[in-house]
């Protein structure tokens, strides 16, 4: 009986120990288990292709493309003004008239003054006509030995005579024909015309002020364009081009929601030596008339262009020592690989990668800050047009 009992005292103490081991070597996977941490969720998404405008951003105010002050040619008072402040105008419109009373008394003066001088031409172009007739019929009655030399020289003396009282009276004729110009001309000026098409920006006289040539009337703004003198500093000076359609992007408050293009027409070939800028001028169409001159204008100006970029959220760059990088997502489980790129250009949202990802690398957007090379993540996938709407929505609402 005492073997018997031996065995199966042994076999008890086998079972509970392997119940012992099995339950130990659970409770120590269930710790393992509950002390390892789950995967980083992070934002990922593939490289996009777009367009890719590198800019220079600046501030200038709006001026109109042209500003005219009008003044009267001659003195007098104002006796009417069609127009006031805002009013539209048109070249050739009436915009002062002064009184006419003094000038169109000169004006009758002169027409009477040149009636008397073509009265006494006419007079005068007869005795000519007479001491001609003369002159030929001594010079008849000479061949036939009748008239004497004597009376041929004083025919001929008398048709001298009447030829420069001809010639004087023709040039008293030219001059009143001259003063009665010069006052119609003065009667003319007594309406101010308008130069050019525009708006009335500023009335400096009412109805019954005495106007004179050295005092301003009106203000006339032409606002079919306006144009914007903005300031460059040095490094970007070789960059702006003028001449060759290089546009600029312009913004004012009064329209937060419009854009505006314009263009450089002008560039300053000097800098100030005190500030290290440059002044360019941009020229922006105004169709609708709603840029006005006083506006303060943000102007970005598009120096280079690339139409069909590699492009990636400018906040999913990362440093690398110097030089950028970026985590891409790979294998199964997705671990994270960093990856040094090259940048091109960058708009302020997304930058240019120009060499360093593959067009399926999945780039991580979001969560750059919480993980490191070779961390075993869950990539959470954003369509790339949700993204640019989110980024675009927070850059609005910046």
């Amino acid at each position: 009986m005492k073997p018997v009992a031996a065995v199966l005292v042994l076999a008890a103490s086998l079972a509970v120990g392997w119940f012992v081991y099995r339950n130990s070597v659970s409770r120590m996977e269930a710790k393992s288990t509950a002390s390892s941490p789950p995967s980083l969720a992070v934002q990922v998404m593939k490289v996009q292709r777009r367009r890719m405008e590198e800019r220079v951003d600046l501030v200038g105010s709006l001026q109109a493309n042209a500003t005219v002050t009008i003044r009267a040619k001659t003195t007098g008072y104002v006796t009417r003004l069609p127009f006031d402040v805002g009013d539209r105008v048109k070249a050739g419109q009436l915009l002062v008239e002064l009184d006419t009373t003094r000038h169109q008394e000169l004006v009758s003066r002169a027409e009477a003054a040149l009636k008397v001088s073509k009265a006494q031409l006419r007079a005068q172009e007869t005795r000519r006509s007479q001491a001609i007739k003369e002159r030929d019929r001594q010079n008849l009655l000479a061949k036939s030995r009748v008239s004497t030399a004597e009376q041929q020289e004083a025919a001929a003396a008398s048709l001298s005579i009447a030829e420069a009282e001809f010639d004087l009276e023709q040039a008293r004729v030219d001059q009143a024909e001259s003063d009665l110009l010069r006052s119609q001309l003065s009667l003319e000026e007594t309406r101010v015309i308008a130069p050019m098409d525009g708006f009335v920006a500023s009335r400096l006289v009412d109805s019954g002020d005495l106007a004179d040539p050295a005092k301003d009337l009106l203000q006339i703004v032409d606002l079919s364009k306006v144009r914007t003198v903005v300031h460059v500093v040095e490094k970007d000076y070789e960059k702006i081009q003028q001449g060759n359609g290089q546009t600029a992007t312009v913004r004012v408050d009064a329209f937060p929601k419009e854009t505006f293009r314009g263009v450089v027409v002008r560039k300053a070939p000097v800098l100030d030596p005190q500030t290290r800028t440059a002044a360019v001028q941009i020229e922006i169409p105004n169709p609708r008339l709603l840029l006005k001159p006083g506006m303060h204008a943000r102007v970005s100006i598009v120096y280079s262009v690339h139409n069909d970029a590699e492009v990636i959220p400018l906040a999913s760059l990362v440093e690398h020592g110097e030089k950028p990088a970026l985590y891409v997502v790979e294998g199964n489980p997705p671990t994270t690989v960093l990856h040094e790129v090259q940048t091109g250009l960058n708009d302020g949202e997304m930058i240019e990668i120009i060499s360093g990802l593959d067009d399926d690398d999945r780039v991580v957007t979001l969560g750059t800050r919480l993980i490191q090379h070779g961390q075993k993540v869950t990539p959470v996938e954003v369509p790339s047009q949700a993204l640019v709407h989110a980024n675009a929505a927070g850059h609005g609402a910046e």
